[in-house]
């Protein structure tokens, strides 16, 4: 008997698949505006973990389908406090 998609639980790995969806969208969410705010790329070298845990690395993310990378694991998705400290409008 096949159950309905309602009462099937998620995995695991849906699970962890969700969590690096939002932790991205979080990291991409505050990329794009920091622009705006005159904060500048940090590049990491393809570093993982980043040396610097900030949504504004650069040169972090390589093109691959494989989510068990490191990278997809430890997305950064907030502000350094100089970050904020030197946040201008302009």
């Amino acid at each position: 008997m096949r159950r309905r998609a309602s009462d099937r639980r998620p995995s695991v790995r849906s699970a962890a698949r969700a969590r690096q969806r939002n932790d991205k969208i979080a990291q991409t969410l505050g990329h794009e505006p920091g622009h705006a705010l005159n904060l500048a790329h940090i590049s990491v070298a393809h570093a993982c973990p980043p040396p610097v845990w900030t949504v504004m690395v650069t040169n972090y993310f390589q093109q691959t389908t494989l989510l068990t990378d490191c990278a997809w694991n430890n997305i950064p998705h907030e502000y350094t406090a100089a970050e904020i400290a030197a946040l201008r409008v302009r």
